[in-house]
């Protein structure tokens, strides 16, 4: 072939859509491998989105974008909390609409969009043109930070911003709960 990059047409019908079709379930299970046996099953209408699910502090996190962002309890599959764009706009105001492009600078579509730690949800990918905080207690907005194409690096002493290809400015240490600049690295970044 004399085509460069990545040929994901040739690989995938359907990846180059703009809605993203893959990782999709109205059912999460929680399961005993040693017993083989169902623990617990928590059942959705709309599809949860396997990009967003995430496990911290003894609590699964998921969301449907744009939707609603649920936390369950891990050992009983119970609900703690739950958003919703009809209930908590302004949660969902604050992460912005899904985008739908992708690449090899801002990340693909299957890329995760949601992280999380026992304090912080971090909602950010190539779906968004934001890094929005949520509080893990009960899914509240704690912060926001202008994020078109970064990755992130969750560490103990803070949130790495990873700029996008070819910047020198975007790559800075956040703090978790207030999203406050602690430190800024002229780190150019190729890829």
């Amino acid at each position: 072939s004399t085509n460069h990059g990545w040929p994901w047409n040739g690989i995938s019908k359907g990846y180059n859509d703009p809605q993203y079709r893959w990782g999709f379930s109205t059912t999460l299970t929680a399961l005993d491998l040693a017993m083989r046996k169902e623990l617990w099953r928590h059942e959705e209408e709309v599809p949860i989105d396997s990009r967003s699910l995430c496990m911290a502090a003894g609590r699964i996190y998921f969301a449907h974008f744009g939707r609603y962002i649920t936390c369950l309890d891990a050992a009983t599959g119970k609900p703690v909390w739950r958003r919703t764009a009809e209930k908590d706009p302004e949660v969902f105001q604050a992460i912005g609409p899904y985008r739908p492009g992708h690449g090899y600078i801002g990340g693909w579509k299957s890329t995760v969009y949601l992280k999380c730690t026992d304090k912080v949800l971090y909602v950010l990918g190539p779906q968004v043109e934001w890094l929005t905080a949520l509080a893990a207690d009960d899914g509240r907005v704690l912060w926001k930070h202008p994020a078109k194409d970064l990755h992130i690096v969750v560490r103990g002493d803070g949130v790495y911003t990873i700029g996008p290809q070819n910047s020198t400015d975007a790559t800075k240490r956040l703090d978790p709960l207030t999203g406050k600049v602690l430190q800024e690295y002229k780190t150019f970044r190729r890829a």
